[in-house]
């Protein structure tokens, strides 16, 4: 069982109290990833860059790596693991407003669904290797069955 837990953290009142005011209005965004007993397995930093914690069967942390694109899964022998998504195709905007869009992937083997994230961290799950957004484009996909959700694959 994992879940998903979004804070959007506004850097100026962040630092308001180590800067002087209106050093810089960006914001950062963090997304953690829990595996079945609370552990944080992956973090989606905007700022700082993404970071995957792996562990041992005693629950010692064995990895951090810093700076990885998807969150690596328990190694180990498994009929149901699951790979990254491939063949990402993201087509957009279709307004010339802005917004828009139509993505598709390559369909993984084992997967029964498929979890996809948007640029606004708006997610949603479906059983198709396609979807569209009326707004903001999407960010991510991963394959998800009984096992657990794999690799992302970014867009």
């Amino acid at each position: 069982m994992k879940k998903n837990v979004c804070f959007k953290i506004p850097s100026l009142l962040l630092c308001s109290a180590l800067l002087s005011a209106g050093a810089f209005a960006a914001s950062q965004t963090l997304y953690y990833t829990y595996d079945e007993l609370g552990r944080v397995t992956y973090v989606e930093d905007s700022v700082n860059g993404d970071h995957d914690y792996d562990y041992d069967n005693a629950g010692n942390r064995t990895v951090m790596a810093v700076g990885v694109s998807s969150d690596s899964e328990v190694e180990g022998a498994d009929p149901q693991a699951l790979t990254a998504p491939k063949n990402l195709d993201l087509n957009g905007p279709l307004s010339p407003f802005g917004g828009g869009y139509n993505f598709s992937w390559a369909s993984v083997e084992n997967a029964t669904h498929y979890q996809v994230r948007l640029s606004d961290g708006t997610q949603f799950t479906t059983t198709n290797t396609f979807g569209s957004s009326a707004g903001p484009a999407a960010s991510w996909v991963a394959a998800v069955n009984s096992s657990g959700m794999g690799p992302k694959g970014f867009f």
